[in-house]
This record gives structure tokens, C-alpha cells and sequence, in this order.
């Protein structure tokens, strides 16, 4: 099952944190709490999307080896891109017919444009968060409050794919 109230609450205790030391004198203080927030949550997308695609096959696989080309499928996708690395992990463990039935019923959900526009959203701020240090720079990351609301746009999709996932015959 997708869960969100262990990320929301690390959120909101970033959010807390932000909010406190946005009068610091240590103009960096905030930016941290921005930067961990991004890393935590997009850590917590990418350990969602991975307990999708180990849900798709429990049960499912009867030989190890089977087991085993799933479980080393799922541990080298790295990334959290819709297309790019949850339909292709996918793909190769449920197959084509399943994946196109799933999508058929995610698109029926208003939300889903919004879900892989979100994860490029973040894909761009995740490889700042990771790939620079705060020093005489004022990067851009978004607020925790932010993310929170990311969060809101991109946990009932993937809940709702946990589902579709669920239902495969």
C-alpha cells in the first residue's frame, strides 16, 4: 500500500523548520531545509515506485529465477520519471497489454497530466538538490510547503496505480 504520513510528516517538520529560521542570520538555514525537503521527497517517490512494481509481481512469480529478473529490474531503475523509468520498469515485469490497460485507467483520472508534470518538476530541482553545495550561491528549491503540495498532486495517482496494480489478474 502507498503510504504518505511518514514523507508528510518529515515535510511538515521541514516546513516547521523553514518557518523558524527564515529571520536567521544564516541566510543558508532555510535553503537546507528546502534542499533536504526536495531530496526526501523524491527519495520517497522513487521507494514508491519500486513498492508499485514489487506489488505487481507478488505472488505472481512462481520460479526464482523470475523472481529474481524482477527484483534486479526494480533495483536498476533509478529515477522517478513517469515514462522514462515507472513505465519501463513496468513494462518489462507486467508487459505490454496490463501497462496499456492501467494507463487506459489513469487517464480517466483528471490528475495524471499534472502527476508527470510534476515528477519533471522535480527531476529538475531533485539533480540540483543533489548535484550542488550551498556556498555564496542562492539556489532555488521549493519550500516545504511546497513540496507538500506536490505531494497532494503526485500520492492519488500513485495510489491509484498501486490499485490498478492490484487488480491484475
Amino acid at each position: 500500500m502507498v503510504i504518505k504520513k511518514h514523507i508528510l510528516k518529515t515535510l511538515k517538520k521541514l516546513e516547521g523548520e523553514y518557518n523558524e529560521c527564515l529571520n536567521s542570520t544564516d541566510v543558508n538555514d532555510p535553503v537546507f531545509r528546502c534542499k533536504l525537503a526536495t531530496i526526501e521527497y523524491c527519495g520517497w517517490i522513487e521507494e514508491t515506485f519500486d513498492l508499485i512494481a514489487k506489488r505487481a509481481v507478488k505472488g505472481r512469480l512462481k520460479t526464482q529465477p523470475y523472481r529474481k529478473m524482477a527484483e534486479d529490474c526494480i533495483k536498476r531503475t533509478y529515477g522517478f520519471q513517469y515514462e522514462q523509468h515507472l513505465r519501463l520498469m513496468l513494462l518489462r515485469i507486467i508487459g505490454l497489454v496490463q501497462m496499456e490497460a492501467i494507463e487506459i485507467e489513469l487517464s480517466k483520472c483528471n490528475s495524471f497530466s499534472q502527476f508527470t508534470s510534476e515528477l519533471k518538476v522535480m527531476k529538475e530541482h531533485r539533480n540540483s538538490a543533489a548535484h550542488t553545495w550551498v556556498q555564496n550561491t542562492t539556489p532555488q528549491y521549493p519550500s516545504p510547503s511546497q513540496i507538500i503540495g506536490s505531494l497532494n498532486i503526485v500520492y492519488p495517482v500513485s495510489k491509484k496505480l498501486y490499485s490498478e496494480i492490484c487488480r491484475l489478474r
